[in-house]
């Protein structure tokens, strides 16, 4: 069941310093849904290396590039959330890692005990169990009575040690609790949570669904909106906590009426920000940066709704029309149908284009109405020629772009000066030097580079 702590408690493994002092090789990979043995050898470079990794030529030069970072060292590698069920995929993904110095670990978190039979561990799984009624109230107390939560009385203790029966033994049930205590800290609040109708759930994953909608609930209407729109980032993904409120702002989700006495807009972001790490609903990355517990995506996606905020395969097509906001997987060839409909989709405001996609540039720098675009690292790249580029993307504010050969562009090949509302330019892993973009830039009176 998610919920229960399994991540948590392999992250407690992997920071461990005795860990430390046995493995100088440390990788972390978040599996989730999608096991793509190409991809997930990408990411295990990625985190062994700490820096990006382009998709090569084909899967045999990818899995040598694996051999060799992993060759004759003891290693940890931690596969989170694995799912996967067949016996082929398991032995393709672990032939590049049986390389690694004796002593060598691979430590894996899944829901599926089927997973354990898979992977054909000498050590057996160890199952989580739910915990008792006290260690959730320990849970609860340190956060309900942390310095500016609730003042501890009698009364109050005897409330908690009620709610913690509630939790159903899930360790993020009671983190979550314990999270909205601390802000609703007075005795009438810790009794209309005890007595709330959400306890009438049954004691599973909805239950703690349940919970954190009662956290969500007690939101204010900006930090709802802020909220939700972090399940444009895909399961697992480490969010950074600058493009997280630069991406807010260019929603123009931030209340702009508390820009006073010095105080920037990007002041008012990192408030939200902060405002949902105390409330539980981000969280430290094992690396570095924030991220969600997959029950709190699934959260962000349920409360965002089907037409405000879509992930979507284009195998998947559907109505693009009433969508505001589209996490975009190009898992096959785009049709003329599709993009006639990306491009006229005047409700759309945010297009997210997922890493390893195949992108065609032409097509995604059109739709007029667009105030961010992201697009994911892909060997695909390649910035259109004119005259197919028209660069409609007059109300941009965000524009992401991955691995950008920048050395034959030249002002009119990216006539970035049109952009007049835009306010953050990334350019991740440019090929090529920061003299080769185009002096136009300057011009843009509101950018903010990254």
């Amino acid at each position: 069941m998610g919920g229960l702590g399994k991540t948590t408690l392999a992250q407690l493994v992997y920071n461990d310093e005795l860990v430390n002092e046995q493995f100088k090789l440390k990788m972390w990979v978040h599996v989730s849904e999608d096991f793509d043995v190409e991809k997930l050898l990408r990411k295990i470079m990625e985190s062994s290396t700490q820096s990006k990794f382009d998709t090569l030529s084909n899967f045999d030069v990818l899995a040598s590039k694996v051999r060799e970072q992993l060759n004759g060292k003891k290693y940890l590698l931690v596969l989170d959330d694995l799912g996967n069920e067949r016996d082929e995929l398991w032995e393709r993904l672990c032939s590049p890692l049986l390389v690694g110095a004796q002593g060598s670990k691979i430590l894996i978190t899944a829901r599926k005990s089927q997973v354990a039979d898979i992977v054909k561990g000498i050590i057996p799984p160890y199952k989580l169990e739910e915990l008792q009624n006290e260690e959730c109230w320990c849970i609860i107390e340190k956060n309900a009575f942390s310095p500016g939560g609730a003042l501890k009385t009698t009364n109050m203790t005897s409330i908690e040690v009620e709610i913690a029966k509630k939790c159903g033994g899930l360790p993020l049930a009671a983190k979550f609790l314990g999270s909205l205590m601390r802000t609703r800290n007075k005795e009438v609040d810790w009794l209309s949570i005890q007595e709330n109708h959400i306890w009438n759930t049954p004691e599973n994953e909805n239950r703690v669904i349940a919970t954190l909608k009662l956290s969500y609930d007690d939101l204010s209407s900006q930090l709802k909106q802020c909220f939700s729109y972090c399940c444009i980032f895909p399961k697992g993904w480490e969010i950074d906590r600058k493009t997280l409120v630069r991406l807010w702002m260019a929603e123009g989700f931030l209340d702009s009426c508390k820009v006073v006495n010095g105080r920037s807009i990007e002041d008012i972001g990192d408030e939200y920000f902060e405002s949902l790490v105390l409330s539980s609903f981000l969280e430290c990355g094992i690396i570095k940066n924030f991220k969600m517990h997959d029950l709190v995506h699934h959260l962000a996606q349920a409360v965002a709704g089907d037409q405000e905020l879509v992930s979507l395969k284009v195998s998947e097509f559907k109505n693009t029309s009433e969508i505001r906001r589209l996490q975009l997987i190009l898992d096959i060839d785009l049709s003329s149908t599709f993009l006639r409909s990306l491009t006229n989709a005047k409700k759309l405001r945010t297009l997210f284009i997922t890493e390893g996609s195949k992108v065609y540039p032409d097509i995604l720098l059109e739709n007029q109405h667009l105030r961010v675009l992201h697009i994911g690292r892909s060997p695909d790249w390649t910035f259109p020629k004119l005259p197919s580029l028209s660069f409609k993307l007059r109300h941009l504010r965000y524009l992401h772009l991955t691995s950008l050969d920048i050395r034959e562009v030249v002002n009119d090949l990216f006539p970035i000066n049109k952009l007049y509302n835009l306010e953050t330019l990334v350019l991740h892993h440019m090929i090529g030097s920061i003299e080769n973009l185009p002096t136009n830039i300057q011009s843009l009176k509101k950018i903010k580079t990254s």
